[in-house]
Formats: C-alpha cells, structure tokens, sequence
C-alpha cells in the first residue's frame, strides 16, 4: 500500500510510499493534477533566529578544510539556526558520552525543525544521531527543503509495512506536493542506534547515504536535482496519522555539518 501524501504536519517526514519496492533511481513524473490534501507551498512562518545560550564560537574561527558550517550543539546553537514550529518542552541539550547533544523528542505532527539556509554550489550535509526508531512512523532525519510541496528527507527510522518490515533507512524525494514521489530504502539493523546519515548534492544529483562507523557510507538512493532548495536541517517525529504512536522516539544529536563532497 502508498500512504497518501497528507500534510507537511503529517509527513515531515512520513514514510509516504511504504508499499514501494526498493527502487532504482527513477525519471520524476510530471502531476497529471494538484493534489487536493497538501498544504499552501509557502512554508508557515519560522520563529526569529535562534539566541545561543552561551557565547558561541567566534565567527572568525577557521574551520578545517572542507568543512564550510559545523556545530557540536555544546549547550548552544551557533549563529543562523531557526526553529519551525517549535515545542520548546520538547528539546534540549544533554550529556552523553561525556559530550553535549541536542535532543528532540519526536510528535505526532510537525514540530521542532531546525533549519538554515542553504549553502551556495555543491556541499553535502552530515549528522551523527543516536536513536531507536521502533514504532511505526518512528524517525530521526536530516533535509534539504525548497518548499512544503518540495522536498528531499533522509531518516533511520521504522515502518513495518514497507519492503524492509520494520527497520529501515529511507530516502524520500517528494515534488510538487507528492504527484511525482520517489521512495528508497535499506534494511537497518534493529541494534544500529548509533548512525550517521548524509545528503549530497553535486550538479544536477541528489544523494543519501547512512553509514554506522565515521566514513563508512552506504548509498540509500539518488535522484535528479529539480529543485529550487532554500534550507537544510534536521527533526525527529512520530508520523502516525491520526493519533500518532503511543510513545515518542528520543533523537539525540552529536552534531550537523556542511562539508564540501
């Protein structure tokens, strides 16, 4: 079975094409019609820009080569983060592994995405997640974003009715609210908790990759870059339309970089 595309509330980042059969990539398929569910395309109103909690790192603080933006979310944010429909009780920074995450407890809707805008030229986006994705739609995920209709999401997550029956990194390319949608896949190992996930965009492609060891990437999908993209972050969810599911996955994450691919 397809979930129908719902909402930006109900798929940021849903599963939306669990019925699919792992894919290779495929041409987008120009929408016969608009689709009658999906939100307006301009995105609701972000919250002003985040103020750290401590001093952040000073801006003129060479980062090592190939990293153009890195932050290890050690008790604040660095400059240019923006919440979208935050839920303030629902994340934090905490200690683990004698280190500083950020957490994000996941709800049934769309809430506590982080973002900042997109960098120029060809880059890729990186973040290390500690999570337990176990219910469906159970995810941890990292994005580029154009739009509500437009969008590319890359999650370890869990949904038993898709391919993998369960465990599962996926990759999700929606256009023009879902009327041209593209769903990869690989099955995740249920005590893989500790991952790494990243979406690269070079020229006219888009990939995603996990991997569960620092620079062990494995290739989830790839797809044509028809995009107009505006953003880049990271959220955690439950999206499990109507009531969501009866518990709330924990994502911690260790940090999120802009790396040059």
């Amino acid at each position: 079975m397809r979930h129908r595309i719902l909402s930006w509330g109900c798929i940021l980042f849903l599963l939306a094409a669990c019925g699919s059969q792992p894919a290779t990539p495929i041409e987008v398929a120009q929408p016969t019609s608009a689709p009658t569910e999906v939100q307006p395309t301009n995105p609701p109103a972000a919250t002003p820009t985040l103020e750290p909690t401590a001093t952040p790192v000073p801006a003129n603080t060479p980062l090592p080569e190939g990293i153009l933006f890195r932050d290890d979310f050690t008790g604040y944010f660095q400059p240019g983060w923006t919440w979208d429909s935050e839920d303030p009780a629902k994340w934090t920074f905490v200690e683990d592994d004698g280190a500083q995450w950020l957490q994000i407890i996941g709800n049934p809707g769309r809430s506590n995405v982080l973002m900042r805008d997109i960098p120029e030229g060809d880059f890729a986006i990186v973040a290390r997640i500690k999570a337990d994705p176990h219910l469906n739609f159970h995810q941890a995920n990292i994005f580029v974003f154009q739009d509500l209709e437009n969008y590319i999401v890359v999650n370890t997550g869990f949904c038993q009715p898709c391919p993998v029956g369960g465990h599962g990194y996926f990759m999700e390319t929606v256009v023009t609210g879902g009327s041209a949608l593209n769903h990869y896949e690989l099955p995740r190992g249920e005590n893989d908790l500790n991952v790494y996930l990243k979406i690269e965009i070079v020229g006219d492609v888009i990939s995603g990759y996990y991997a569960t060891q620092p620079g062990e990437w494995v290739r989830i999908g790839r797809f044509g870059n028809f995009y107009d993209l505006k953003s880049i972050g990271l959220s955690a969810t439950n999206s499990s339309p109507p009531g969501g599911t009866p518990q709330d996955i924990i994502a911690r994450f260790d940090y999120f970089e802009v790396v040059v691919p």
